[in-house]
């Protein structure tokens, strides 16, 4: 994808908790998201993003869609996974602004 394409969807400062970034911000710019599509891009499956709870916030006028990625095991003690994405409005467009995994 071009930086033009990119721009067009992500936000300017893109947030993300699963790109190995140099920082300890996880901040990354439109010409650096090409460089982390591979981590991004499994969080856009269409049957996660279908099932996702989607929660408007209008004091910061952002969408949060989150779903599950892996379910909890009585078994091992594990709690299971999840992720959010962030979406607002930037120059009219709404675009994808964040991403989180949870544990």
């Amino acid at each position: 994808m071009s930086e033009i394409q990119i721009s067009n969807f992500f936000c300017e400062n893109f947030y993300c908790s699963i790109c190995e970034t140099d920082s300890l911000e996880s901040n990354i710019s439109n010409k650096q998201i090409t460089n982390y599509l591979k981590d991004i891009i499994p969080f856009l499956e269409y049957k996660s993003l279908r099932k996702s709870k989607i929660n408007y916030d209008s004091e910061n006028q952002q969408y949060t869609l989150g779903f599950q990625t892996a379910k909890p095991d009585s078994k091992t003690g594990f709690e299971g996974a999840g992720a959010l994405l962030t979406f607002i409005k930037e120059n009219g467009k709404l675009k994808f602004c964040g991403i989180i995994q949870i544990p």
